[in-house]
């Protein structure tokens, strides 16, 4: 549910990783920062450091893609890599959030 998903990004999920729903596109991204109005109110924007496809594998670039984004655009979530190699990242979500 992505409204549960939303609700259940706080400080304690930091280095977790969140799928977003960017540019007509759907990226994952470690979280960094969470930005809200006050300490006891949901996240309002989120900092992510963001993974790129390549050959198979999620990776970050060699130039660091670091953004603040509203968490409307957070969709699946948190999770950790299913699989870290010399390649890269891989997911068991890749495939729900492809979908």
């Amino acid at each position: 549910d992505i409204k549960k998903c939303q609700e259940s990004i706080d400080d304690y999920q930091k280095g977790k990783y969140y799928c977003v729903y960017f540019h007509e596109n759907r990226y994952w991204g470690r979280l960094l920062k969470v930005f809200s109005h006050d300490d006891e109110s949901v996240a309002t924007d989120v900092e992510l450091k963001f993974l790129h496809y390549k050959c198979g594998f999620w990776e970050f670039p060699k130039n660091y893609d670091i953004q603040i984004i509203e968490t409307e655009f957070v969709f699946m979530g948190p999770t950790t890599p299913a699989e870290i190699t010399k390649n890269g990242f891989k997911f068991n979500e890749d495939e729900k959030a492809f979908e």
